[in-house]
């Protein structure tokens, strides 16, 4: 018996739970502090990200991402 497709689900469900815990604590904020709260904190984790991965980002990382080949990836075999 295949599964196919089976092996991606996983992140999907992934995604998808973070998905409600997201809003369920963008409902707490919102209920506890107002409807722009959780805005304001996405704002700050988004700073605070970028501020966190600014250093990574730079010229000459960018020109060697750019600068490699992308890999060849091997077709999955069949059957």
């Amino acid at each position: 018996m295949t599964r196919n497709g089976g092996a991606g689900l996983g992140p999907v469900f992934a995604v998808a739970g973070g998905n409600c815990v997201g809003a369920l604590l963008g409902g707490l904020l919102a209920a506890r502090f107002g409807i722009t709260a959780p805005y304001w904190v996405g704002l700050v984790v988004a700073i605070g990200v970028s501020a966190a991965t600014w250093r990574v980002f730079n010229r000459a990382a960018v020109a060697r991402a750019y600068a490699d080949p992308p890999p060849v990836e091997s077709p999955a075999p069949v059957g």
